[in-house]
């Protein structure tokens, strides 16, 4: 059963975040904790140090919503990789949660903004 957008829901034993859905596709964001953030920050930090860089240039691995919802703060949504395959709803155990509305809302303006590595696909559904 398909829930709405920031529902989360485990699968193979690791969180997401529901984003939306086609008969073909679902899309949906992977919760990373604090500590793989630190890391992607430390890359980012490296690659923000060069003269040619920019977080905005389209790069899926420094693609993420810090969270502020209650269980999940200093959590984040990672948008990288958010197409799969529509079958593996089947598989997922919905845990009864969903983020706040104000992590609701930075993810929609994260993935429809100018420039975002967001597939086609989910900017046209959300």
């Amino acid at each position: 059963m398909i829930q709405g957008f920031g529902s989360i829901f485990r699968y193979n034993e690791e969180l997401y975040v529901f984003l939306a859905a086609t008969d073909e596709i679902i899309y949906a964001a992977k919760i990373l904790d604090p500590e793989k953030i630190r890391r992607i920050n430390e890359l980012d930090n490296i690659r923000a140090s060069r003269p040619y860089a920019s977080r905005s240039d389209g790069n899926k691995l420094f693609w993420y919503v810090i969270l502020t919802t209650e269980d999940f703060q200093n959590h984040a949504a990672h948008l990288a990789n958010t197409d799969q395959d529509a079958s593996r709803e089947h598989f997922f155990d919905w845990i009864g949660k969903s983020l706040n509305e104000s992590d609701i809302v930075n993810l929609r303006q994260e993935i429809l903004k100018a420039g975002s590595p967001a597939p086609g696909g989910l900017r046209e559904i959300i």
